[in-house]
């Protein structure tokens, strides 16, 4: 039941059923009682939430009803996935049993399969600030020309990426044609050719 809840998520649909079942594994049931507050506008973004049964009634400033979240919903997913302090304040409008999904358990997971990461950033519309750490890492340190910039610095640049999708045969450069920015191979493989009759070929991998 929590794997078809999983699937029939917003953002969560966009992964497969092998990468769903590993965002449920790593969920676990909570039991809140009608009145509970979840979480409070400014609040650091600790987890996000799939109602199972129950409600949850979103509140602006001065307590404005803006919505109530009902079985299926995700709440909280946004700010988690932006890293940011919640934006709205989280009360039960019953009582309720949510899976939760740590913000350590989904960086784990962004880690071990950075595919989620870039699915959900897609998904998003946005690059998922979680996956920073791990563009970081595996991604930008081990580039030769930026071996000399700090954590920091390779932070700001991971901030500055985007995530773009392209199709088995799509160009993603060209030759002669301006440079456009810089592109960071996650997933799949990418053929280098010269234009020159005979001129070199090369695959290349991802990173």
């Amino acid at each position: 039941m929590k794997l078809r809840y999983v699937g029939n998520a917003p953002f969560f649909s966009a992964l497969s059923e092998e990468e769903q079942e590993r965002v449920s594994e790593r969920m676990h049931l909570e039991h809140r009682r009608s009145g509970e507050t979840l979480f409070r506008k400014g609040d650091s973004s600790s987890a996000l939430y799939l109602i199972k049964a129950g409600w949850v009634r979103l509140l602006a400033n001065g307590g404005l009803a803006l919505a109530n979240q009902g079985p299926g919903s995700l709440v909280g997913e946004s700010d988690l996935f932006l890293d940011n302090p919640r934006s709205l304040t989280a009360v039960m409008a019953s009582d309720a049993e949510l899976w939760a999904l740590s913000r350590e358990d989904l960086v784990e997971l962004i880690t071990a399969s950075p595919a989620v990461g870039l699915k959900l950033s897609l998904a998003l519309g946005s690059r998922l600030a979680l996956f920073d750490r791990y563009l970081l890492e595996n991604r930008l340190k081990p580039l030769p020309f930026l071996s000399g910039l700090k954590d920091d610095s390779l932070l700001a640049l991971a901030g500055r990426l985007v995530p773009l999708e392209k199709k088995e045969g799509e160009f993603v450069v060209e030759g002669g044609q301006p440079p456009q920015g810089l592109y960071i191979l996650e997933a799949g493989r990418l053929h280098l050719l010269s234009s020159e009759e005979g001129g070199d070929f090369s695959e290349l991998g991802p990173g």
